[in-house]
């Protein structure tokens, strides 16, 4: 009798202590759920108001250049009526301006129309570099951080450096006489870069580590006798199957750094990271590898 009562208690108990375990279970998953849906309404909330298009398709890094504009007369320029909302038409020149704010919450004046015939197609790049001397090209979509006016017989520097909305800029630059150097720069903010660049490593990671593997694992598999040689072969990769990332990456830098440099790649370089990428995918080709020719039939082997 005692024990049968000694088994209830101890049932008891049991319940107790799994209950409590399964309340601090649901409390941290709950905890956890919270902070993940917070981060992501905050990220959301935060981040939805600057998704565009242009951030797919624009390059993280913003281009300057600084571009002299030669004298000619400037003949009068009739407003476009497909201008974009917010644009400032200046008549004299015949180019169009609005406000924008860019990811980093600047403010920005962009060129919204040009036309065809206008004095600043005339342009031509100053700045050093592989542009230099070479016409500026199309003007559109780009940003005028400063450009340099005569402006009652003085030069004077006007544009979203020196702190000037659209509105101010063209009425500034119609009142101008001729315009010497205009400083500008293409959008930033984007991913397009990014997104051409992951997608480059990882098609050339695949190229090397995919013959490799494949081959390792046909050789494994099919051709190395059972012997201490195979036995280190194969325990040193489920070894580096094991090893963290970063080691991976010392070891790109210290070791493959050097290979690269060879064929001129003299800094870090996609061809760096593929190769690093494709010493860190061997050990997964090469046990999948081996794993599919297992359920390879005979037959079909031979």
């Amino acid at each position: 009798m005692n024990q049968i009562i000694d088994v209830r208690r101890n049932k008891q108990k049991r319940k107790i202590k799994d209950g409590l375990a399964n309340l601090l279970t649901y409390l941290a998953s709950g905890l956890a759920t919270l902070v993940l849906v917070s981060i992501f309404i905050f990220v959301l909330t935060r981040g939805l108001r600057v998704l565009s298009f242009d951030m797919i398709r624009d390059n993280y890094w913003s281009q300057n250049f600084l571009a002299s504009v030669p004298t000619s007369e400037n003949p009068s320029f009739e407003q476009p009526s497909d201008l974009s909302e917010g644009s400032v038409f200046s008549a004299k020149y015949g180019i169009a301006v609005a406000d924008r704010i860019n990811q980093q919450k600047n403010r920005l004046i962009e060129i919204t129309y040009i036309a065809p015939n206008s004095v600043l197609n005339q342009a031509v790049i100053t700045t050093k570099g592989p542009y230099v001397d070479q016409p500026v090209g199309n003007l559109l979509g780009h940003n005028i951080t400063r450009m340099q006016v005569v402006l009652d017989g003085k030069n004077k520097n006007i544009g979203s450096q020196a702190g000037m909305d659209a509105e101010t800029f063209i009425t500034t630059l119609d009142e101008s006489t001729a315009i010497n150097t205009i400083f500008y720069q293409s959008r930033g903010g984007g991913i397009w870069g990014s997104l051409i660049a992951t997608v480059m490593l990882i098609v050339l990671s695949l190229l090397i580590s995919l013959p490799l593997g494949i081959a390792a694992a046909i050789y494994l598999h099919e051709y190395a006798k059972p012997n201490k040689l195979t036995s280190f072969m194969r325990q040193s990769i489920e070894m580096l199957s094991g090893v963290p990332s970063i080691v991976f990456g010392l070891m790109g830098v210290a070791i493959l750094f050097p290979m690269t440099a060879l064929f001129g790649a003299n800094s870090l370089s996609i061809l760096l990271g593929a190769l690093t990428m494709s010493v860190m995918l061997l050990p997964i080709v090469i046990r999948q590898s081996e794993e599919s020719l297992v359920v390879v039939p005979v037959g079909l082997r031979n």
